[in-house]
């Protein structure tokens, strides 16, 4: 990757160093250093430490809470006396797809409520996994294959029945009958955080904010060098703006990867394009 690539930014150098640990990915480490994407000074250490001390007092007053029902109590912990909520009325703003925005404010996406939601309960005590449903990411607990829950962070940890996930992707469009026991399935943390990743840069995109938005790509590359349309979409935005030699790069890489893609011509056309302008400002 760095081999690829110019020299990473402070979010890009951050959450490799998060993936790459020893001991395997730091979900929550690398979630967290995304916040260098908006923040380039973003305090990494404060930031989890934000994160462990809510879990930490979330953790102590599960410990004196007499229910038997865990998942109760740590809803009433999270939901009930610290307000975390979805953020439906500004559901795009990029703020609620950072993990550190989310803890401070106490509102988000689901992906990013429900790694507040996994991290807190893993404190606690409670076998929690994340759970990549189709446009609104979930957390299971419980043993399988019929006791699972699937509980909802996004409104307020209730569980939503397998029943009414099969009918929700079946309104999508989707096959439950061959599709549902794949989408209920637990996602690795390098999924939780390609999924994060795919969500910011849909917001800039949407946004025009095109640095944040190749930012965010860039971080996509670290975690998946692999992907050829990350490759593309950071040699186009590159080149939107006025990187060349990146764009060059990228563009590049993609033809590798895909040189039969349905969109090679088009790339080459503008890699020639690049080349050609490269080649006169040196002249």
């Amino acid at each position: 990757m760095s081999e690829l690539l110019p020299e990473l930014s402070a979010a890009a150098g951050a959450f490799r160093a998060a993936i790459t640990r020893e001991g395997g990915v730091d979900l929550f480490d690398a979630a967290l250093a995304m916040g260098r994407i908006a923040d380039t000074s973003l305090d990494l250490a404060a930031a989890r430490a934000a994160l462990d001390g809510l879990c930490a007092a979330v953790a102590d007053e599960l410990s004196r809470d007499s229910d038997l029902d865990r998942v109760a109590a740590l809803n009433r912990a999270l939901f009930d006396r610290r307000g975390f909520s979805g953020n439906r009325e500004q559901y795009g703003d990029p703020r609620n797809g950072y993990l550190h925005e989310t803890v401070a404010r106490r509102c988000g996406l689901p992906i990013t409520l429900a790694l507040v939601y996994l991290a807190a309960g893993r404190r606690s005590g409670l076998t929690l996994e994340g759970v990549g449903f189709p446009g609104h990411f979930l957390v299971r607990v419980g043993e399988p294959p019929d006791r699972f829950q699937y509980l909802d962070p996004f409104n307020g940890g209730s569980e939503i029945p397998r029943e009414a996930l099969a009918g929700l992707l079946r309104r999508q469009g989707g096959d439950p009958e061959r599709q549902l026991e794949m989408f209920l399935a637990a996602v690795t943390p390098r999924q939780i955080l390609a999924r994060m990743l795919m969500n910011l840069k849909s917001m800039y995109r949407e946004r025009r904010e095109m640095q944040r938005c190749r930012d965010a790509v860039e971080l996509l590359l670290v975690l998946t060098p692999w992907a050829a349309a990350e490759w593309r979409d950071f040699g186009l935005l590159s080149g939107y703006l006025g990187a060349g030699a990146a764009a060059q790069t990228a563009l590049s890489r993609y033809l590798e990867l895909a040189p039969d893609a349905a969109d090679a011509d088009s790339i080459r056309a503008r890699l020639d394009a690049l080349n050609s302008a490269d080649n006169e400002g040196g002249a």
